[in-house]
């Protein structure tokens, strides 16, 4: 069925399963963020606004390369929001390292994550050979809803959100193939993430 609302068409689509009762809430948007359609996973930024979850790839690293230094930084600005444990990758190269889960980075060197802030601190084991580029790191958000209805978080007239809420699933089960991040079908690794926060895809 579909519904006329402010002159924009609504496809309704059901996105939850009720094989376990839901508990739905309506949540805050970041205004400015596109089109929220059904199934979307949803995730908090630093301001607590709800925004689409993401991956994150390919961030570039601070530090010198130049044959001598191992250590190398990250300030976490790319990550708009929390980064989820076990998520976080560093590349260099053939080298890289991986986070356990509880902060820190194991595999070709060692270094350190802050969840919340998403800064990262790595020490190879071998210096980068100098031009060979920066190391990258990348990660995914934590997912934490998934949007059961249609919002347009772009400005009106008079320059407020056109929708700045969404009805979410927060716990409970989801129709796996309505289910999306950044418009692409659920990946079993997004889906593990959602099951870490009570919402369990379902075929």
């Amino acid at each position: 069925m579909d519904a006329k609302v402010y002159q924009r068409t609504i496809e309704n689509v059901e996105v939850i399963d009720l094989r376990i009762t839901p508990i739905v809430k309506t949540l805050a948007l970041k205004t400015e963020n596109g089109v929220i359609v059904a199934g979307t996973v949803l995730q908090r930024n630093s301001d607590g606004d709800c925004i689409p979850h993401a991956a994150y790839a390919d961030l570039e690293m601070a530090g010198d390369v130049n044959d001598t230094n191992k250590a190398y930084t990250y300030a976490g600005a790319g990550f708009p929001g929390p980064v989820a444990p076990t998520t976080v990758v560093v590349t260099h190269g053939d080298q890289s390292l991986q986070d356990d889960g509880s902060g820190r980075l194991y595999g070709d060197g060692t270094g350190t994550v802050n969840y919340i802030t998403g800064a990262v601190a790595v020490t190879f084991d071998a210096a980068p050979a100098s031009d060979s580029g920066a190391p990258v790191v990348a990660a995914r958000g934590v997912p934490m809803a998934v949007a059961t209805r249609y919002a347009n978080t772009e400005l009106n007239d008079d320059d407020e959100a056109i929708d700045d809420v969404v009805t979410c699933l927060v716990f409970g089960c989801v129709v796996r193939d309505r289910v999306n991040v950044g418009g692409a079908a659920l990946g079993n690794t997004d889906a593990e993430l959602l099951a870490k926060a009570n919402i369990h895809a379902l075929y």
